[in-house]
């Protein structure tokens, strides 16, 4: 008889226990996602800053000599981007504009207004505005340079948003956590609620403490860690998907650092043990304190 009763009382856990898994494993992943982000934001704004164009403007009538030497003289500074720097002529500068007006404007073809330039991205350390006005006007000191034009507008909206993303990522950070750790002691909570007479009956027949919470620790231990891997699969999968369908959000660099993600990965199997086995401790031992009255 204590057969089929075992039977039974397994097979109606049972889908208590997958539950808990599967809303571990999603509350494991979004997690998962804001820990990479918050892991890679530093490579990731770094490779935003690096792509934004510094255009130095040539006067008409100056060598090639000099523009070779001013180009050589740029690929040594510490704070511009290893081999960005390329020269553009005006007959390239042409090209390009008559590829972004139609190929029906043939009046660039007769006068060509535009000037030689040289450009290149500047290194994310030294992207600055007070940094990016004395390259300026040091590059301004060659005779043969015209102007040094760059997006004023956008290197001050970077370094500003840099600051307020600072601020909301600690924030979101720290309610992250908090609702993870909430709805998973919850969900498991809830899922060890079918189970109280149980841990009461034995608590009733003599069973000491110890023994009666250590499947149920066990389970929680092995739940955790189903958690953590189904979060790190989806977690995978999202980002592969979003990388293949989306290449401009550069989600390669999650993938490159291998290192960083496997800290990840770790983080979301321990973080799951350590709030299952944690939860169900204090679940099962909350029964155990209880009146069988108050089971009810």
């Amino acid at each position: 008889m204590s057969n089929p009763s075992g039977t039974y009382q397994s097979n109606k856990n049972n889908p208590s226990y997958i539950y808990v898994i599967l809303s571990v494993s999603l509350v494991l992943f979004l997690l998962g996602f804001f820990g990479l982000f918050l892991l890679h934001a530093p490579k990731w704004i770094k490779v935003y800053k690096e792509q934004v164009n510094v255009m130095i403007e040539i006067k008409e009538g100056t060598s090639k000599e000099q523009i070779l030497a001013l180009t050589n003289s740029l690929e040594q500074e510490p704070y511009i981007k290893s081999e960005s720097v390329r020269f553009v002529s005006k007959e390239e500068v042409a090209e390009d504009m008559k590829e972004e007006l139609g190929a029906a404007e043939n009046t660039l073809d007769v006068l060509n207004p535009f000037y030689d330039m040289i450009h290149f991205n500047m290194n994310a350390s030294s992207m600055q505005n007070d940094s990016m006005q004395i390259i300026r006007e040091k590059i301004k000191e060659n005779d043969f340079v015209s102007d040094v034009f760059y997006q004023e507008l956008l290197v001050d909206q970077i370094n500003n948003n840099l600051r307020k993303i600072g601020f909301v990522a600690l924030f979101l950070g720290f309610f992250f956590i908090i609702v993870a750790v909430v709805l998973i002691h919850n969900t498991i909570r809830l899922a060890m609620y079918s189970n109280r007479f149980v841990i009461k009956n034995m608590q009733l027949v003599g069973a000491s403490w110890s023994f009666i919470t250590k499947p149920y620790l066990t389970k929680g231990f092995f739940n955790g860690l189903w958690s953590g891997i189904i979060s790190i699969i989806l977690l995978l999968v999202l980002v592969l998907v979003i990388n293949y369908q989306f290449p401009e959000l550069r989600l390669d660099i999650w993938l490159e650092d291998i290192v960083g993600l496997i800290l990840v990965m770790i983080g979301l199997i321990v973080l799951g043990i350590l709030i299952c086995f944690t939860s169900t401790y204090f679940v099962v031992n909350r029964y155990l304190r209880m009146r069988l009255d108050d089971l009810y």
